[in-house]
Formats: structure tokens, C-alpha cells, sequence
């Protein structure tokens, strides 16, 4: 129900009955600061979600709820934009809602005290969250979430506490949809009302549980009274939800004028955040190197069944050894992977296990692709080898000679060359199509869109340099591991393209690899 149905129904009432409405009204909102807009915005603030997302194009009022609840709900309050210099907007909602200039004090943290006690802060999440002090806070809001990557958003979910009794604690993501890569964590995070492969979807204002994975994995969901311990403590279900507003919803503005504002965008830019679809396709950077469409279509020629008659032709190993990152295993059968397999670092703690590991998934003689190149995998490859497995090193920053397909360009070293050579494995223009098939996996997806390219002059001519994985990781936060798994099945074993005469069934059988000790 909107303003505009509110006030017909009151029209329609007896004079009477219209003023004690009215009254009922503004005894109960007598001591609120900020009356939230009927319709979503309301859904929203009385919203019982631990972590609520709240958005889709711009002019929801997502702000003024940010902002509002802060004033009338919490005791301490923090709202937070990716950069300093974009606060401007925030504070000005401030202002309009207290009716006063310049309310706040200003600083590196603009602070408002609110008259009855209690406070807002105000802060820019900058590059380097993790040097920020995190006091306690009873409210965070992520002003335009999308921005901001999920790493930075967790280390402020650690903010959020309160020595106040009886205190509610949340977080608020006021957000529209993703214009890069950076907010595409927010699709698999709300994954139950944002992705349309979850197997178990919500509906928008309904409130799902999520509980952390002790070991480091993705989060998982789970019933409202589920509890994991956590070096001893009982730690909760989370709850999560999912509520979307437009410029249509918010009542104080001029619907037709705003159209027209958003009407002068760059079209991609307007097609994104006029219809607030979180999935809705965007540009790619022009020096992407795989471009995002590639993937998509080969996620659309995947199947649960694997290919019948094809053999496992390669195995691409990242290695995690303990801590927070995750050990994968990209499984591929000629052109076609196999849906993931992902193991915290944790319970692949050494190279041993980690060969166990790809010894228990190996098939048919598949030809081992480890990456060597943070010292992680050496142990797990010098595993393999003593085991008769076919296994290779992965070192991305070697030097290497080869060409592109057409053989106009260079390579500056092995992991801008492996990605290239997957680029032109996706490409739809090549004779018969691209073979490649890949999984259903929107992280995968993000690590495979992340790397940019360029293209430099060499004493051995014209280069392709890829961004480099460090880079790449700093900016998503998180490692690649996923996408790098994937590009190292390409990059080695065999494929439909080079066996003679192309039958499968013409291949001799080799032994396999028997697990062995070690021998000391």
C-alpha cells in the first residue's frame, strides 16, 4: 500500500473517523524523528533481519532509512560510503530529515549527536580497512554496498555490538545493483532472493538463517535455532533478507522528473539501475580479458551430465595449506568441467593430503596442472610425481615463448598466457563454436571477469600482460582461486582438438597411480 492508497481509503471515511486516524497517528509517531515512507521503505524498517539488503534502482529512499533508523532505533550508529569524499550525499539527508544545516561536526569521522543522547558516525571505508578502528556499533550502514567488496563489509559486521541492554543489533546495505565486479558478491551473499539457480528461493521480506563454516567456506544456510561453536562459543544463526525499492516507491519525489534524469545515463548504466535487477548484463571493462558474455554462454551449454564416452583429460589444482583460503579442484572432461570441488585450507593442511585429495577425484589418467607458484603447491606436486601421477607445475610469472592464434602477440609469462589461450577456447567465432562448457558458479564467473589486460612493447615485440593475481586479489579482496583452478585444467592435458582422427575410444589405456608412502 502506497501514500497515494492510504489517502484515498482516509478520503473515503467519515469525517470523524478520519480525525481519529489522524490522532491515533500522530500520538504514535509522536517521538519518531523520521516516519518511514509506506511500502518498501516501511518493510524495511520494521524488517527483523540481522542484515538486510534494501535497494535496486536509485530513489528508493534507501539512504533516508539508513539515516532514519539511526536517529530513531539505535543508540550508536555508523554509516559508511567507500570513499570520504562521497559522505556529501549522506549528511545532506541528515539535514533534511532534523530540519537543521550543517547538524554534524566534522573530521575525519563527521559525527551527530542526537539531543536525547547517542550518536551518528559517518565514514569513508577507504582502501585499507583493516588499519580503521572498529569501535562498537549497534547500527552499520553500508551506503551503496555495491561498492564496497564483501572482505571490508565482514571486517565491519565485527563492529557490530553493544553494551546496551536490550539494544538491537543489524546491519543495514542500502545498495543498487552492481556496475562492476566489486558488488557481484552481493548476488551469491543474497544468493535465496538474488540468484535464480538457488535451489531453495525467498521471497522479498522473508527471512532466511545463515551460519559461518569453522573452517572458512561459504556460509551456509541452515534453521532458525542452528548454533555452531566457535573456540567454545555458541555462535547463532544470522538472519538475512532481501527487500527492493525504486524511485516509484518514494513519495517525495517528482516520478516523471526523475525518469528523465535517469533517462540521460550511458544506456548500460540506465538499463542497470532504472530496472534494479541485480543480474541484469553490463559492460564489460574494455580491457577485460575474458569477456563476461564468453562465460555465460558457455554456463548455458553445461548439463548436470557429464559427456558420455569422454574420459577426465585434466585436473587444475590451486592449493591452499591452512589459514582462510580455500584448496579447488577443476575437473575436465575435453571442453566440459565438472561442477567444482572446494576444501577450506584447513583440511588440506599439507602436500599429502592435498594428493589424497586429488588422487580420491582423479580418473582415466587425467593430467595434473598444480599451481607452484606461491610455494603452497610444491609439496603437493612433489606428492604426486613420487606417486606416478602425470602432474606439472604451474609457475604464472615464467617466462614463456608462445604465441597468440593468430601469432601476432607475445606473452610476458605463463599466467597471462594461460588466460589468453582460455579466452580463445571461449571464443564463440571459432570454427564449430567454443567446446567449453562451464558450471554454475557466479564466484567463478567474477574470478574468470576479474583480470584486465594490456599490451606493451618488449625487446621480443608486442606482449600481452595480464593483471597481475596479486593485484587482482587486492582489488576483489579474496583470492581468484576458483577462475585460476579453471584456466589451469585448460592449460595442459588433452583435448578433443588434438587427438588424431578425434575419437576418444582410439586412446590406449594407461595405468593408474596408486597411492603410495612416502618414503622418508
Amino acid at each position: 500500500m502506497d501514500v497515494d492508497d492510504i489517502i484515498a481509503k482516509l478520503t473515503a471515511m467519515p469525517e470523524s473517523a478520519q480525525k481519529e486516524a489522524c490522532a491515533h497517528a500522530l500520538e504514535a509517531t509522536k517521538d519518531m524523528v523520521f516516519i518511514p515512507s509506506p511500502g518498501p521503505q516501511f518493510e524495511a524498517y520494521v524488517s527483523e533481519a540481522d542484515v538486510l539488503l534494501f535497494g535496486g534502482s536509485p530513489g528508493g529512499g534507501k539512504t533516508a532509512l539508513e539515516v532514519g533508523l539511526a536517529l530513531n532505533q539505535h543508540h550508536r550508529s555508523l554509516v559508511v560510503r567507500k570513499n570520504f569524499v562521497d559522505l556529501g550525499g549522506v549528511l545532506h539527508t541528515l539535514d533534511n530529515i532534523v530540519g537543521k544545516e550543517q547538524s554534524f561536526t566534522g573530521g575525519n569521522r563527521p559525527v551527530y549527536r542526537k539531543p536525547e543522547g547517542g550518536i551518528i558516525e559517518f565514514m569513508g571505508v577507504g582502501d585499507n580497512i583493516d588499519s580503521k578502528q572498529g569501535n562498537p556499533h549497534d547500527l552499520i550502514c553500508v551506503d551503496e554496498a555495491a561498492q564496497v567488496s564483501e572482505h571490508d563489509v565482514r571486517m565491519l559486521m565485527g563492529w557490530m555490538r553493544t553494551d546496551v541492554k536490550g539494544q538491537r543489533c543489524r546491519m543495514v546495505l542500502g545498495s543498487n545493483p552492481p556496475l562492476n565486479s566489486t558488488g557481484d558478491w552481493l548476488i551469491t551473499y543474497f544468493g535465496p532472493w538474488l540468484d535464480p539457480q538457488y535451489p531453495n528461493p525467498a521471497q522479498e521480506g522473508e527471512l532466511r538463517y545463515f551460519l559461518p563454516d569453522p573452517d572458512g567456506g561459504a556460509d551456509k544456510e541452515c534453521e532458525k535455532d542452528d548454533f555452531v561453536l566457535l573456540h567454545g562459543v555458541k555462535v547463532p544463526a544470522q538472519s538475512r533478507t532481501f527487500i527492493s525499492s525504486k524511485f516509484t516507491d518514494n513519495p517525495f519525489y517528482d516520478k516523471e522528473q526523475y525518469a528523465k534524469s535517469l533517462a540521460g545515463l550511458p544506456l548500460e548504466a540506465r538499463e542497470i539501475l532504472v530496472s534494479g535487477n541485480f543480474l541484469t548484463d553490463r559492460s564489460d571493462d574494455a580491457f577485460q580479458a575474458i569477456p563476461t558474455q564468453w562465460i555465460k554462454e558457455a554456463q548455458a551449454r553445461w548439463t548436470a551430465a557429464q559427456p558420455v564416452g569422454v574420459p577426465m583429460c585434466a585436473i587444475g589444482g590451486d592449493v591452499a595449506q591452512g589459514g582462510n583460503d580455500r584448496s579447488v579442484l577443476a575437473k575436465r572432461y575435453d571442453g566440459y568441467y565438472a561442477k567444482l570441488e572446494v576444501k577450506p585450507g584447513k583440511e588440506t593442511p599439507d602436500g599429502k593430503t592435498y594428493g589424497g585429495w586429488v588422487i580420491a577425484h582423479r580418473r582415466n589418467n587425467a593430467k595434473v596442472i598444480i599451481d607452484i607458484g606461491g610455494g603452497w603447491g610444491g609439496d603437493a606436486y612433489a606428492h604426486l610425481r613420487e606417486n606416478g601421477v602425470d602432474a606439472v607445475g604451474y609457475m604464472g610469472v615464467k617466462t614463456t615463448s608462445a604465441k597468440t592464434a593468430d601469432n601476432l602477440l607475445g606473452f610476458t609469462n605463463v599466467r597471462s598466457m594461460a588466460y589468453w589461450r582460455f579466452r580463445e577456447a571461449l571464443d564463440p567465432s571459432q570454427p564449430g563454436g567454443s567446446p567449453v562448457a562451464l558450471p554454475p558458479d557466479p564466484e567463478m564467473v567474477a574470478d574468470l571477469c576479474a583480470p584486465t589486460y594490456e599490451v606493451i612493447r618488449s625487446a621480443k615485440g608486442a606482449q600481452i600482460k595480464l593483471e597481475s593475481k596479486e593485484d587482482v586479489c587486492d582489488r576483489l579482496k579474496r583470492s581468484t582461486d576458483k577462475g585460476d583452478a579453471v584456466v589451469m585444467a585448460w592449460s595442459d592435458g588433452l583435448k578433443m582438438a588434438n587427438l588424431q582422427g578425434g575419437d576418444w575410444s582410439a586412446r590406449k589405456p594407461r595405468p593408474q597411480a596408486i597411492l603410495r608412502r612416502r618414503m622418508a
